[in-house]
């Protein structure tokens, strides 16, 4: 994104790394604001760039406070799903951080990785909980239909059916161990 917005337009990325700036002139050795009456054409555009790339990049106050009001909410609910890794949780989490410090709303690493541990210890019980009842499953006993043919009916049928019987077989039996 940053190579784009420079290789685009070099103004647009001043704003976006500097801010808001406003027209300037140089009075005894010092840079003052300048009046808005002091201000030409250029400094006009400038200006209206500024203001234009700062509201695109981050809306009104409105809706950069409704931005981090629902950051604050994925952040502070944050939890290790059952379905993701700990790489895609620590990436998730990483957005919500990111997106919120651009917005100016930081937290300690402390408090960061207290969240991540705390995250990881829920998502550990459960994971453990869900072992637990895994055992209690082990122990039951599985009664397979067995049936025998005749050597003439085998030699008729195709190698490809015995394949399909046994994968037909084992995705039962796996569906059954699952639950």
């Amino acid at each position: 994104m940053t190579r784009y917005l420079q290789s685009t337009d070099l103004d647009v990325w001043d704003v976006i790394e500097d801010g808001l700036t406003f027209p300037t002139k140089l009075v005894d050795g010092v840079l003052v604001p300048k009046p808005k009456q002091e201000w030409n054409e250029l400094n006009r555009r400038n200006f209206q760039l500024n203001v234009k790339v700062v509201f695109t990049l981050q809306g009104t106050n409105q809706v950069k406070e409704s931005k981090i009001n629902l950051l604050v909410h994925n952040y502070e609910l944050f939890s290790m799903k059952e379905i993701e890794t700990i790489v895609e949780m620590i990436t998730r989490f990483i957005d919500i951080v990111n997106g919120l410090e651009a917005l100016g709303k930081t937290y300690k690493e402390s408090k960061k990785v207290m969240k991540i541990l705390r995250s990881l210890m829920t998502y550990e019980i459960k994971l453990t909980k869900k072992l637990q009842k895994g055992e209690d499953k082990k122990n039951k006993s599985i009664a397979l239909k067995a049936t025998t043919k005749e050597e003439e009916d085998v030699e008729e049928e195709k190698p490809s059916d015995e394949d399909d019987d046994l994968a037909l077989i084992t995705r039962k039996l796996n569906k059954y161990m699952r639950g």
